[in-house]
């Protein structure tokens, strides 16, 4: 019988079941021990991941630049919006981005650039503010849930009233060069006249829409700036949705014929449109085709007669691209559909 400091005055019998309780107690002891490091290094693989994924989404970083395609009636190309320092509005650090739009005019025939300002953004965890009527509005929530709205100010100045109302339709995440983003899709309200629509991206921004709000009900055809061509900063590189060839392309479709011999009238057209063959092609060489501004065939036909007209009530309005093949080669002319 074992007599010590341990087990003192004690059965042997006792002394077995002792043993045994000490025993099970331990692998009880360890197996609880194992599990709390394994929930401890679970909570600490999270913690990493909830501060990789607010330190490295922030809205504005070095070098941030968007492209959002522009293309009104019979002018074409983009809108860049720069990130060009920062500035204190209210306490807050503030991100100044610069805007200028540039542009191809089809009518002139010349290429032009306009400053369209600065927009002072900030941001925290979760939202992106823009300043505007001497105040901070809210401009995305990436926290937030379908149905929650919030209002949103006008981009530029026009009768409309100054603010709208954007509502979440969905909400999730979505994986980009390896990197997972949290999204929202946003809708205006109804009656509202200004919003934001379409898939809106953390650290991104707007996708299928501008990156500000645009007009919704009160202008037609008015509006600062269209879908994504291109995001870039410093960290991530260049993000490219695939609608232009180019960041900074400025028109979609070939460079104009000076030698189109054909008569085209009326141009600007809304319902119909006659092209007239010059006496020297022949219809039966002859064949005509016209694109939308994005390169899109939408028409083709080998002429009857020296006069041909075209239905283009059907199309909506912009510039479009027709091209005439006389026998030896392609001449190309501007159509202007209003």
């Amino acid at each position: 019988m074992p007599n010590n400091e341990y087990f003192p005055n004690i059965s042997y019998g006792s002394f077995v079941k002792e043993l045994k309780n000490r025993n099970f107690m331990k692998k009880v002891s360890l197996h609880f021990r194992c599990l709390v490091m394994v929930l401890m290094v679970l909570l600490s693989i999270q913690n990493l991941r909830s501060q990789e994924l607010v330190s490295s989404h922030a809205f504005v970083h070095q070098g941030s630049e968007w492209y959002y395609n522009y293309n009104n009636f019979w002018i074409e190309g983009y809108v860049k919006i720069g990130y060009i320092g920062d500035t204190i509005i209210s306490g807050q650090t503030t991100h100044i981005l610069k805007k200028d739009l540039f542009y191809y005019d089809f009518i002139r025939e010349e290429y032009e650039e306009i400053d369209l300002g600065a927009e002072y953004i900030c941001s925290n965890d979760d939202s992106v503010f823009i300043y505007r009527h001497n105040r901070f509005y809210l401009l995305f929530d990436f926290s937030a849930l379908p149905g929650d709205t919030w209002t949103v100010p006008e981009t530029f100045e026009t009768d409309c009233d100054t603010t709208g109302v954007v509502v979440v339709v969905s909400a999730g995440y979505t994986l980009i060069n390896g990197k997972t983003y949290r999204y929202i899709d946003l809708q205006g309200e109804s009656n509202s006249d200004w919003a934001i629509t379409g898939r809106v991206v953390e650290r991104i921004g707007t996708i299928e829409n501008y990156l500000l709000p645009n007009p919704e009900l009160c202008v037609i055809d008015l509006f600062e700036g269209g879908p994504l061509r291109c995001y870039a900063d410093d960290e991530i590189g260049l993000i490219s949705t695939g609608i232009s060839v180019e960041c900074d392309y400025l028109a979609d479709i070939v460079v104009l014929d000076k030698e189109f011999s054909a008569k085209l009238y009326p141009n600007p057209s809304t319902t119909e449109l006659w092209l007239q063959l010059p006496e020297n092609i022949l219809p039966e060489q002859a064949q005509i085709e016209l694109f939308n501004p994005t390169g899109k065939l939408l028409y083709k036909v080998q002429p009857a007669s020296r006069f041909h007209s075209i239905e283009i009530a059907h199309l909506p309005t912009g510039l479009y691209l027709m091209r005439l093949w006389d026998g030896e080669r392609w001449r190309t002319e501007k159509v202007v559909i209003k």
